[in-house]
């Protein structure tokens, strides 16, 4: 009898839960909240930066940096010039890229270092010798740059690629000529190599090299002044030590607040999104002692590059990110790569349909393919 009570009670009890249940879902059903399908549509919500015909993108080229390791120094004055025409500052003539590279050599670069390093990661650092060191009007540094371009001739991107290679190469630490050392390392450069020999002589008839990065920097650009101050815009912010979850976060808070946000990853990852995993670390386990940007967490293959993210937004259900690349107005990605574009009557297309546009401003990669290759970010 004792038995069959307590089985009893036990039914009643298991009746009351259920009903409990049902009332609950109830309740949220009525008070709207989110099930899961409804929460996978709103996890990606529209944030293109490019869309709108006032966005400071607008007024700002897509850039080709040639080849050279200067990407670092575009996304840097991307990133500024984003901020000053978003808040209206008096001058709306956009920062030299070549300015700012040499800038932040002036700044941080060693004149006794000889080993190339990474330059993805030096977006912040450039930021950083801008707004201490201000920044010349585009027009200024052109014409300091004409004499030695023509020389070439050369692009502003193979200039700066060749005097940053003569720059790295140099060292008093060497039994040859140091000058003709460095001239000798920059010829066999695939870039720009069989364009340096008159340039070469130029610079040394001139002493351009000099003794120090402070006299190169007075020696280029000698005539650019008056220096146009930077010390309003907010110090960036560099991300590295994060899950993947939490470099989205960082990324998405950026977007959401209506500003670009720079990364330095896996270039690789452009030709293979689809299967290339350029940080061998599992996202998990990331932690103070092994960074997302650590030497021993990223593939050796992984070309290493900074570029801007600009967008974010569902495409045929996937969420994806857009990516500004400083490779060119024509650059498309990966065969298969869908692209933003601004059409031959001049609209913004987010999905370019438009058979002979006038620029890609840059091509959708999906969340999915593209956290696991960022080893940086870096905001303002």
């Amino acid at each position: 009898m004792q038995s069959a009570i307590i089985v009893g009670i036990g039914k009643v009890l298991m009746i009351k839960r259920l009903i409990f249940t049902f009332i609950i879902l109830g309740v949220l059903s009525i008070s709207g909240m989110p099930d899961s399908s409804l929460a996978a549509a709103n996890d990606c919500p529209d944030s293109d930066l490019n869309a709108s015909d006032k966005s400071p993108l607008r007024s700002m080229p897509v850039y080709d940096q040639d080849g050279t390791g200067t990407c670092y120094a575009h996304a840097a004055a991307e990133m500024v010039d984003f901020w000053r025409l978003q808040h209206g500052t008096q001058s709306t003539e956009l920062i030299n890229p070549v300015y700012a590279a040499w800038v932040d050599h002036y700044e941080n670069r060693n004149i006794f270092l000889t080993e190339k390093t990474t330059s993805a990661g030096h977006c912040s650092e450039a930021i950083d010798s801008l707004k201490s060191q201000g920044y010349c009007k585009n027009s200024q540094v052109e014409a300091c740059l004409a004499e030695y371009k023509k020389k070439g001739p050369f692009s502003d991107a193979e200039l700066v690629h060749f005097l940053e290679t003569i720059y790295e190469n140099y060292t008093i630490y060497t039994k040859e000529n140091s000058y003709d050392r460095a001239v000798r390392l920059t010829k066999k450069d695939p870039w720009v190599g069989g364009k340096c020999d008159s340039l070469a002589t130029t610079l040394k008839t001139k002493d351009l090299l000099g003794v120090s990065a402070t006299q190169l920097m007075s020696d280029l650009f000698a005539n650019c002044k008056p220096k146009q101050s930077l010390s309003n815009i907010p110090n960036p912010h560099d991300y590295n030590d994060w899950t993947d979850q939490d470099i989205t976060g960082r990324i998405d808070t950026a977007l959401n607040n209506k500003a670009p946000v720079a990364i330095s990853m896996c270039s690789k990852v452009f030709d293979d999104p689809k299967h290339y995993r350029g940080l061998i670390g599992d996202s998990g386990t990331f932690s103070n002692f092994y960074t997302r940007d650590s030497s021993s967490n990223i593939k050796k293959d992984c070309g290493s590059h900074a570029v801007l993210i600009t967008g974010r937004a569902k495409i045929d259900g996937v969420c994806k990110y857009m990516i500004r690349n400083s490779w060119g107005a024509f650059w498309k990605g990966a065969r298969g790569t869908q692209c933003a574009c601004i059409s031959e009557a001049g609209q913004y297309q987010e999905v370019c349909y438009s058979s002979h546009p006038q620029e890609y401003v840059g091509c959708w990669y999906s969340k999915q393919d593209l956290i696991p290759n960022i080893y940086k970010v870096t905001t303002l």
